[in-house]
């Protein structure tokens, strides 16, 4: 971009300025009505202060005004331009005020170093990456940004990518943090076969062996518009580039059949090579079956059988890695997926597969299918069951699914086998603790089957510790247009003033409407029922032999005079 000679000026005025005052932040006062006008693009008013917002041509203005001043001998190097760039940096660090403001001005700064250099071979850029740790993912950021403008030989590419991909450590993430530059990589051998076979040479001759780009340049390769597969063909006979050609062929896509066709073909050839290959294989099965460019239907089928082969594997691992190619399947295929999921109900014992079931029906959400795996666990599983470990599912289906969910949840709270009752009661209590205190059931109960309105209750109403937690979902119920089922409610409901006394009568008054017909008649009876059982408690109350005060204060001091008598004696 080129800049006039005022422009420049503008630029040189405010770097002076910078550098004078050693801080990018000003008074109101610093600065002139016109100045404002003049550098309002580099300007922010914060309340009484002005702070400045350095582009990449001001930060360059900056070093070369400060080059100047120290007199430093001239590079033209990364590395020296880069570490010049942190210099400057330290040298306004004593006056800054925002650490977070600072750490995005040296962020400009670093970008500006490598746009200086950027007809530079990057042979130093590795003792650039050490200068500065803290800022790796932008310093990758610039350097692959204007990889184009460079236009890069295979051996500046080979430079460039080695350089970044050596420094990053060895981890998981690796893939994640470099994507960018892998991209690119696959954009530019995909366009220049030459390149992609000089720079793929180099790569193969060079140690260690960097997986992810070698997997890069076989991606451009396939993805070119004439693939050169002889190239690839001698590669798969080797097995230690097994692993490159499966990520290379997750990150191509084709829409044409014989492409396509041959990917798979490919994929054949190095599948059984170890679980490692397979787990990389499945997410390449599962795009393929989800790509709706292809029409190829028998090849989508095929990918599907390989997925489901590793479902149905002896080995967990396997069975964990086709359950991840099955979550990530489009909503078509629910039907497969939901079959696979219930062929695997002798397996729900084992911890991994139950955990990447639940992954699957987040993806896949149905009420339904989800309550009959809960059931199918809970049968088969001889352990209590515990509904936190389907948090996630459960949040999805209740809040996306609410009506069919209830439903869902009280077919297990009726259902005859106490075992998934008690699944139901989990995951009730799971909702009520952690997605909705005030939880009640979004279906008409009064409208279900009079057995299952006197089930649900007493299901309910079973565990004597969340009585009072359970009784507002109930009171609909008190409705019913079977008066066994209304009358037998209340009559449980009453027993309960033994265990709460009064709570049961403020539980009712605080979650019956005020505009409903029976309150007051509901009311008066629990109230007649308090009153009874709390006489009853008086007269007992009135017999010292079953005070329980009276008694504990006589057990109390007789205990304590045979102990003095006893201590006496010895």
């Amino acid at each position: 971009m080129e800049h006039n000679e005022p422009h420049l000026k503008i630029y040189n005025d405010l770097a002076g300025k910078i550098i004078a005052d050693k801080t990018f932040r000003f008074g109101k006062a610093s600065f002139s009505e016109s100045e404002k006008v003049t550098y309002s693009s580099l300007l922010k008013i914060e309340g009484e202060e002005i702070a400045v917002e350095p582009d990449e041509l001001l930060c360059a203005t900056i070093l070369n005004k400060m080059d100047k001043l120290s007199n430093p001998p001239a590079s033209p190097g990364l590395k020296d331009s880069l570490e010049r760039s942190l210099e400057v940096c330290y040298y306004f660090r004593g006056n800054r005020d925002e650490i977070r403001r600072f750490n995005v001005i040296e962020k400009r700064f670093i970008k500006s170093s490598v746009i200086s250099t950027v007809g530079d071979s990057y042979v130093d850029l590795g003792g650039a990456l050490e200068l500065s740790k803290a800022f790796y993912l932008e310093l990758q950021a610039v350097v692959v940004s204007h990889l184009d403008t460079l236009g890069p030989t295979s051996e500046t590419l080979y430079n460039i990518t080695t350089s970044l991909w050596d420094y990053f450590p060895l981890s998981s993430n690796r893939t994640g943090m470099l994507q960018n530059l892998l991209t690119k990589v696959i954009d530019f051998t995909a366009q220049d076969a030459v390149l992609a076979e000089e720079y793929l040479d180099r790569l193969l001759k060079s140690t260690p062996y960097r997986t992810e780009l070698i997997a890069s340049v076989i991606a451009g390769i396939l993805s070119a518009e004439k693939p050169k597969y002889e190239t690839l063909d001698l590669l798969i006979a080797d097995d230690k580039h097994h692993e490159a050609i499966a990520m290379a062929l997750n990150a191509t896509m084709a829409s044409d059949p014989i492409v396509a066709t041959n990917y798979y073909a490919m994929s054949e050839t190095i599948f059984d090579t170890n679980n490692d290959i397979k787990r990389v294989l499945t997410f390449f099965y599962q795009r393929m079956a989800n790509n709706e460019s292809m029409a190829d239907e028998a090849l989508k089928g095929k990918c599907l059988q390989r997925i489901e082969q590793l479902c149905i594997s002896v080995d967990t691992d396997l069975v964990v890695i086709g359950l991840r190619g099955l979550s990530n399947l489009s909503q078509k295929y629910s039907e497969l997926v939901f079959r696979i999921i219930d062929g695997l109900a002798d397996r729900y014992c084992e911890s991994e597969i139950f955990s990447s079931c639940l992954d699957v029906f987040y993806n896949h959400p149905s009420c339904t299918e989800f309550f009959k795996f809960v059931v199918k666990r809970a049968l088969t599983v001889k352990e209590v069951f515990n509904a936190s470990q389907t948090e996630s599912v459960l949040s999805v289906l209740y809040e996306n699914h609410r009506h069919s969910f209830d439903n869902g949840l009280i077919g297990l709270l009726i259902d005859r086998r106490g075992v998934v009752r008690f699944a139901g009661v989990s995951i009730l209590a799971q909702i009520t603790n952690t997605f909705d205190r005030r939880f009640r059931f979004s279906v008409d109960l009064t409208d279900l089957p009079s057995l299952d309105q006197y089930k649900l209750w007493v299901s309910l109403l079973d565990d004597d510790a969340r009585v009072l937690d359970c009784m507002p979902l109930l009171l609909p119920l008190l409705h019913s247009k079977n008066v066994f089922v209304a009358e037998s409610l209340m009559v449980r409901i009453a027993e309960e003033i033994k265990n709460y006394g009064s709570t049961v009568y403020s539980t009712l008054e605080d979650n019956i409407a005020d505009d409903n017909p029976k309150k007051s008649e509901l009311l008066s009876r629990v109230q007649k029922e308090m009153d009874i059982e709390f006489a009853k408690n008086d007269e007992k109350l009135k017999i010292k032999e079953l005070d329980p005060v009276s008694h504990s204060r006589h057990y109390s001091v007789n205990t304590t005079k045979y102990f003095r008598r006893e201590c006496q004696n010895s």
